[in-house]
């Protein structure tokens, strides 16, 4: 069995959300292995709002409570459009497959990603997310161990959600509480990765998506888009600005070519616009985009990737909403640019977000440094002075690090993560190795 294996080892730009351009996105999918589940959701922004359970037949609401309740009532009958949808989704697949003559099936083995939900602490309670992401066809499978065996309590996998390029995402979280010692891993499973006893997915996936942008409150402002895909690809769409079509195989052309200008086609866009974008615009910013959480922003001293430095400061943000956010480093003053490095916004799988910077530098007597936080729920940016003569409050070392054997295609992905003891010096230590290995990239 081959492995790609990363290891954590711990011991002891912003603007108000009306000038950002937002995106509403209602997604239908439907496999023809009728043993993985339909999905339908809406999402804003990329964040889940409501999904359709076939299962139980009912809608669930998944908003966090740091939003509210969400008026529900503005998202008229989504179930049971989630069901009609589900039915035109498949007979869509059948009829793609069919025009196509079983094209071959598309597949992208996900990127993985491991990281702690909060600053760890040992003794303390924490989540930690496994994110396997840029995959196809959906879903996943991710499988948790503690110390070699099997852990399902306080483990859960959220839906599988879509990407812009036509792949997708999904998180598995586990609660757990770090102690000396211990190890966890998660294994993340997928139809491109070969090994055999991960296979659990056989047959086409097809999906449509129902997006509407939108930068301000403004019709003019506002774009519906109508989009099919089969096994990835780009079938079709609807754009409403020129209200056209735009096919991209020559028999769905011949399909469309009469329906699209026909003024019912036409009709039925329209109204599918007023429902899904105009009315629920002013609602959107009202409850969900003019609400935020203040970032949680701590400022630690950890050992430097390289040796041509001889300190590296780390400016971490925690549970911050909305995800647009700007961390700079300054020096006496001065923005720095050069030997600054940063993940992207991680995703904490309950709306809000994570971001960690770092700054390597060769500390001069006299010299102020600062980081400095820019985002939504701020009034005006807020700055973190580093006070080289503070006592550490780190409990713990860190060391990060990758290991695995990569030959084309990745059979299983794990990430190990366990804990020891303060060392004496009381820093973080993190290995040299490229930022987006520092939670555990696979």
């Amino acid at each position: 069995m081959n492995l790609s294996v990363a290891i954590v080892v711990l011991t002891a730009v912003v603007c108000t959300s009306a000038e950002i351009p937002h995106e509403t996105v209602y997604v239908q999918g439907c496999l023809e292995n009728t043993k993985v589940e339909a999905e339908a959701e809406l999402q804003v922004d990329g964040e889940e709002v409501v999904y359709a359970d076939f299962q139980s037949g009912r809608e669930v609401w998944t908003l966090p409570e740091f939003l509210g309740p969400f008026p529900s009532s503005t998202v008229r009958n989504f179930y049971k459009n989630a069901v009609k949808g589900r039915r035109l989704c498949q007979d869509a697949l059948a009829l793609w497959i069919l025009e196509e003559k079983c094209p071959p099936e598309v597949k992208d083995a996900p990127e993985s990603t491991i990281y702690p939900r909060a600053e760890e602490v040992l003794g303390v309670e924490n989540t930690l997310i496994c994110f396997a992401n840029h995959f196809y066809p959906p879903p996943v499978k991710v499988n948790w161990t503690k110390n070699g065996l099997e852990v399902t309590e306080g483990a859960s996998l959220s839906r599988y959600y879509p990407n812009k390029d036509g792949t997708f995402h999904q998180f598995s979280s586990l609660s757990f509480t770090p102690q000396e010692g211990d190890v966890y891993a998660c294994t993340v499973e997928h139809t491109a990765l070969e090994d055999p006893k991960t296979r659990f997915w056989d047959g086409y996936f097809g999906h449509f998506e129902m997006r509407c942008r939108f930068s301000s409150e403004e019709p003019r402002d506002i774009e519906f888009l109508l989009q099919v895909y089969g096994n990835k690809k780009l079938l079709g769409q609807y754009n409403s600005t020129t209200e056209k079509c735009t096919v991209y195989t020559q028999w769905m052309k011949n399909f469309t070519e009469t329906a699209c200008k026909g003024p019912a086609f036409l009709a039925a866009r329209r109204d599918e616009m007023k429902k899904y974008c105009s009315s629920n615009v002013p609602v959107v910013y009202g409850y969900l985009l003019d609400k935020a959480v203040e970032p949680y922003v701590r400022l630690r001293s950890v050992e430097p990737f390289s040796t041509r430095h001889l300190a590296m400061l780390v400016c971490s943000a925690y549970d911050f909403y909305p995800k647009p956010i700007r961390v700079t480093w300054l020096r006496d003053g001065q923005e720095v640019t050069s030997n600054v490095t940063s993940t992207e916004e991680l995703v904490n799988g309950d709306w809000t977000y994570q971001i960690h910077s770092h700054l390597e530098y060769t500390p001069t007597p006299g010299e102020r440094i600062a980081c400095m936080v820019e985002h939504f729920s701020l009034t005006e940016p807020k700055l973190y002075d580093w006070d080289p003569s503070m006592p550490g409050p780190e409990k713990n070392k860190m060391v990060i690090g990758a290991c695995g054997l990569l030959l084309g295609v990745v059979f299983i992905a794990a990430g190990l993560i366990y804990y020891r003891k303060k060392s004496t010096e009381g820093r973080v230590l993190v290995p040299t190795m490229a930022l987006p290995e520092i939670y555990g990239t696979i």
